[in-house]
């Protein structure tokens, strides 16, 4: 909803002036022929533009997270299923919203579009924002009348995303813990207990012990601070995500769980594209910038190229040589059929349920792996206290 500036008359013909919410300039106006005014003007309340200098910096080089993509794309669809024209509901976003990335993503369509450019052109400058094969879908969707429908699907997109994502972490949360508490037993022992041990028969207070203690204690908070801050780098960074995806990727045992989960988006984005009525090697480049792994990337890429000159789909892919041969023989029997779009939904489904059954076996190996590696170290720890206290003990002799 928007605020509107009015000015109305009443029954005993004073102009009245204020302001009113509503979702459309009828709506206002409905709402003040309801108190029986007669209508003057109305003019819709200015948002305020962002003054932060780096406004434009922010909407240009941010990349969205999963959680400002959701509530971007549901403001988005629920403002325009309203009713609303396109620069009122980048308005009403910009106006409501709390966060500065949308506000500034906002901020900048609003002035590209005031300024002549098309919603597409606005869009397009911020391809990093939102992803380069939603943004895609968006201009598909106005262009084709669609927009509606595609919002819609977006939306159940990244839900599904967020859902498969957060599967992911609460089934890799308990060996976390594991690995970190293993961790910090390990650092305890290593910087704290064993020197204490080391010093034993020799001039050593209950303060010197105390401060040996909270050293360790300060050093393992470090250690911690050092994995987080490491860990966040690499989520935060596309770059760097992007090199651990190909690191990770050339390690058989888990280039699988990658794969599946890189190309469950990809068929689910691209089916989306090529409904909206995109071109099917424009609906691959866009579905291909989910991928994070650089020699299927540059594959699929290639493909594309091939359908650009003319090739069938199932002879590109086949070319390319990274799809299964179950997900081979869909899109073949969708391009004889004339239903791609479902075929490309369900190889995407089949590689969502083939990345479930593959976590979940992941996970069966990793509790035990977790375990062995903890009783690895505490044994570890167990002997080197047992060597360090009886060399002590021996020294005092």
């Amino acid at each position: 909803m928007d605020f509107f500036y009015y000015k109305a008359k009443n029954k005993n013909n004073e102009i009245l002036e204020g302001e009113i919410k509503a979702l459309s300039f009828s709506d206002a106006a409905a709402k003040l022929e309801a108190r029986k005014l007669v209508v003057l003007e109305i003019n819709i309340k200015k948002p305020k533009i962002l003054q932060n200098k780096n406004t434009n910096f922010i909407a240009k080089n941010i990349i969205f997270t999963i959680n400002e993509k959701k509530e971007f794309f549901n403001s988005f669809y629920y403002q325009y299923k309203s009713g609303l024209s396109i620069n009122e509901i980048f308005q009403s976003i910009l106006n409501s919203s709390s966060n500065k990335n949308i506000k500034g993503l906002c901020n900048s369509i609003i002035n590209k579009t005031a300024s002549g450019s098309s919603l597409k052109e606005a869009f397009e400058k911020h391809l990093n924002a939102l992803g380069p094969a939603y943004t895609k879908l968006i201009c598909a969707g106005e262009a084709s009348g669609k927009l509606e429908e595609i919002l819609s699907e977006i939306i159940k997109n990244i839900s599904k995303e967020e859902e498969i994502k957060n599967n992911i972490i609460s089934s890799l949360t308990y060996p976390a813990i594991i690995i970190m508490l293993t961790i910090g037993v390990f650092c305890f022992f290593q910087f704290g207990i064993f020197k204490i041990f080391g010093l034993i028969g020799k001039n050593i207070s209950t303060n010197d012990i105390i401060l040996i203690l909270l050293s360790t204690v300060v050093k393992i908070i470090i250690i911690y601070a050092i994995i987080g801050t490491l860990f966040f780098f690499i989520i935060k960074n596309d770059q760097i995500k992007k090199k651990v995806a190909n690191v990770i990727n050339d390690l058989k045992i888990l280039s699988k769980y990658f794969k599946y989960y890189y190309f469950q988006s990809f068929f689910t984005v691209l089916s989306l594209s090529y409904e909206a009525g995109i071109p099917a090697s424009e609906a691959i480049y866009a579905a291909n910038s989910v991928i994070k792994i650089q020699n299927i990337n540059e594959k699929i890429k290639k493909a594309a190229d091939m359908i650009k000159r003319g090739c069938d789909i199932k002879t590109a892919f086949l070319v390319a040589d990274v799809f299964s041969k179950y997900a081979i023989s869909q899109i073949s029997s969708g391009e004889k059929s004339g239903e791609l779009d479902k075929m490309f939904k369900t190889v995407a489904f089949d590689y969502e349920k083939k990345l479930e059954l593959s976590i979940k076996i992941l996970i069966k190996f990793l509790e035990p792996a977790m375990l062995v590696f903890a009783g690895v170290i505490v044994l570890y720890v167990a002997s080197s206290a047992y060597k360090k206290y009886y060399e002590g003990l021996f020294s005092m002799f």
